[in-house]
């Protein structure tokens, strides 16, 4: 169908009262059934000094979140001084 646009991807943003990002809700469009699916989210986490220490990831699987990755942020003197990335293993990716 040309000439037309098309729904695509909603991307859903939740802030904390320092207007931090604090949650990341994204969905796709279903064109069979007319309605947003979810597909991926992550959560933010601060520390006082409003740095962010943590990056928690899901995907939506079978109408529920599910653990995906776990992002951690380190910090020297204000400046991300290192970060550690792991992926969520539920034992059937050895």
């Amino acid at each position: 169908m040309p000439n037309i646009w098309i729904l695509d991807e909603k991307i859903e943003y939740t802030y904390n009262s320092s207007g931090n990002l604090t949650l990341e809700i994204n969905a796709s469009w279903g064109a069979i059934n007319n309605i947003w699916v979810n597909t991926h989210m992550h959560e933010v986490t601060y520390n006082s000094s409003q740095n962010r220490i943590l990056d928690l990831g899901y995907e939506w699987i079978a109408n529920q979140w599910v653990n995906s990755y776990k992002d951690e942020f380190f910090y020297n003197m204000g400046i991300v001084s290192s970060e550690i990335n792991s992926q969520w293993n539920d034992g059937t990716n050895q």
